[in-house]
């Protein structure tokens, strides 16, 4: 680094510690020494950590966690959807204040909701309730999870004050998590407590905007309209008979770092996996899997059985070990089955071996993406090869591209 700019950095760096300083907390309906909310509507609309430097709220402007999608219909019925949601806030187990428009909801589905603070957890308990005298199926059931993703152009708000999502959606040992562009925590961790799962994901929602995301606990209807690809895990429904319930359970926690969540997933019941070298692994090395939980282990399945061979190795505590080989190429999921049949999945991609892809890519580089012309000014330009129409892309025949989008897929470091 150059010296000279050590002195303005350092300059930077303290003026906007005494910033964030001189800020306050946010005034909010629940607070306690981990999490402070501000309830709004249907869910949170504002939540921090509290005391937190940077008093970065990981809910998007305007949007709320907790406003849940619900699609139904009874058997043989159209599909319904409800969106209108009785929600509790408590702290410690007594109510605070709650918003229900059950008065004017016309369905026989009822949904309600409870966002209780206790100590260092924050629970979210969904339950729909069926007033029905038939059953109701549920197609959709989904999380909407507007975070606040940020925007514009100011590098505090860039770099500080907006937050990065990543997630594992696997089951029962689904897991999400929110962390500052610059990794420094806490990071929130949002996780599925006993018997609730997430089975699909979706970045679609109809005007969401930038930070749109759903979890899904049920997934059969939206997963039928992705034209994107193919998503290979189950999705279901779920039945509930006339007046009848079901309650799904979730748990939001403050992790300090990678590690700490690692930690977290563990003390609630759900797996810290560690994989070696990847999840894309070519057939001439073995994959070795690491489990770590207090659950126990049941089996793991290989969607190719006679393709895949799966030996347990000693036991390095706490984790549980296995290596697996894979002969089958491309896509090839293994299913962990473990506690009270829970599920997971890990979704693997076995390649030919290294030397083996160098060379083919190489030899495709050569002889599909470069033009060889001396009567163009581009002659010796490496290019876009459209695999749709078998024929390379570049400024005489650009297709779809337009000028500047060639120009950019041709010059800047993306490809």
């Amino acid at each position: 680094m150059d010296k000279r700019l050590i002195p303005l950095l350092f300059l930077l760096t303290s003026t906007s510690t005494l910033l964030y300083a001189q800020q306050a907390q946010p005034v909010a309906a629940l607070h306690n020494a981990s999490f402070t909310l501000q309830p709004a509507g249907n869910g949170i609309g504002g939540l921090w950590k509290t005391g937190d430097r940077y008093l970065t709220n990981y809910v998007r402007k305007g949007k709320v966690f907790g406003d849940v999608v619900v699609r139904f219909h009874e058997a043989g019925g159209t599909l319904d959807s409800l969106k209108k949601t009785a929600t509790d806030f408590q702290q410690d187990g007594q109510s605070i204040g709650n918003s229900d428009p059950s008065a004017d909801h016309p369905h026989p589905l009822l949904l309600s909701q409870v966002f209780n603070l206790k100590g260092e957890k924050l629970f979210w308990t969904i339950t729909l309730a069926n007033e029905a005298k038939v059953p109701l199926t549920i197609e959709d059931l989904a999380l909407p999870l507007a975070y606040n993703s940020g925007g514009g152009e100011n590098p505090t708000e860039i770099f500080e004050q907006r937050v990065i999502k990543h997630h594992f959606i696997s089951g029962n040992n689904s897991f999400l998590f929110w962390e500052r562009p610059t990794g420094v925590g806490p990071y929130l961790v949002l996780l599925p407590l006993a018997g609730t799962s997430l089975e699909y994901f979706s970045t679609n929602a109809a005007g969401a905007g930038r930070g749109a995301f759903q979890a899904f606990i049920h997934a059969a209807h939206t997963s039928h309209l992705e034209t994107r690809g193919t998503w290979r895990q189950p999705v279901s429904t779920a039945t509930i008979p006339a007046h009848g319930r079901r309650v799904e359970h979730f748990v939001f926690r403050w992790a300090k770092d990678y590690e700490d969540i690692r930690r977290i997933l563990v003390e609630e019941g759900l797996i810290d996996i560690r994989i070696m070298p990847g999840m894309t692994i070519p057939t001439n090395l073995d994959a070795t899997v690491a489990l770590n939980t207090h659950q126990k282990i049941c089996a793991l399945l290989p969607e190719f059985p006679a393709g895949t061979s799966i030996t347990p190795l000693p036991g390095n505590a706490p984790y549980q070990r296995y290596k697996i080989k894979f002969s089958h190429p491309g896509e090839n999921r293994i299913t962990i089955q473990y506690g009270d049949h829970y599920k997971t999945y890990l979704e693997f991609f076995v390649t030919e071996p290294l030397e083996t892809l160098y060379k083919k890519r190489a030899a495709f580089i050569v002889n599909r993406q470069q033009h060889k012309d001396p009567s163009k000014w581009y002659d010796g330009l490496f290019s876009i090869y459209d695999m749709k129409n078998h024929t390379l892309r570049g400024p005489d025949n650009p297709d779809y591209f337009d000028t500047s989008r060639l120009s950019y897929v041709l010059t800047c470091d993306d490809p």
